[in-house]
């Protein structure tokens, strides 16, 4: 008995590269007429507007250049005093800053006082105070003036040449 099944072709037709790219330009050529079918809808302008007469727009002109001119003029003077502001913490700051190193020299020259001269001694308040300096004669090394030869010698170092 013979079998009458038929067998179902899969191949691909040779036609399907050409009916695929018909089917993608078709598709595309209708969404780009579908803006010029909406367009087509809506109600036309009512009538363009007429051209400003000259005068108006050289007003418009000046004006615009006027407004931008005090625009900039207002942004510089922001600038300006920023500048200015600026300048003014900065010398703030060094000020400061030297009036803080200035008290550390300070206190560090007093600490060095301290620590070098060596202590006064305390007098009660009834006692008579001793005599501030002393009597020195004129043998005696001087720390206020210049230094003198203790004898009559010629010259301590005599000159090598």
């Amino acid at each position: 008995m013979p079998i009458f099944v038929k067998t179902l072709s899969w191949r691909v037709p040779g036609n399907l590269p050409w009916l695929t790219a018909l089917a993608l330009s078709t598709g595309l050529s209708g969404c780009a007429s579908l803006d010029r079918y909406e367009q087509s809808l809506a109600p036309p302008p009512p009538h363009p507007a007429p051209a400003p007469p000259a005068a108006a727009l050289r007003e418009a002109e000046a004006r615009g250049y006027d407004e931008g001119l005090a625009a900039g003029k207002r942004i510089q003077a922001r600038h300006d005093h920023a500048v200015a502001q600026a300048a003014q913490e900065k010398a703030a700051t060094a000020a400061s800053v030297m009036a803080q190193e200035a008290i550390q020299e300070t206190q560090d020259m007093q600490t060095i006082h301290k620590l070098c001269d060596p202590p006064q001694p305390i007098t009660p308040p009834g006692a008579a105070a001793a005599p501030a300096t002393r009597a020195s004669g004129p043998d005696v090394f001087a720390p206020s003036g210049p230094a003198r030869p203790l004898d009559n010698s010629p010259d301590p170092l005599p000159d090598p040449f």
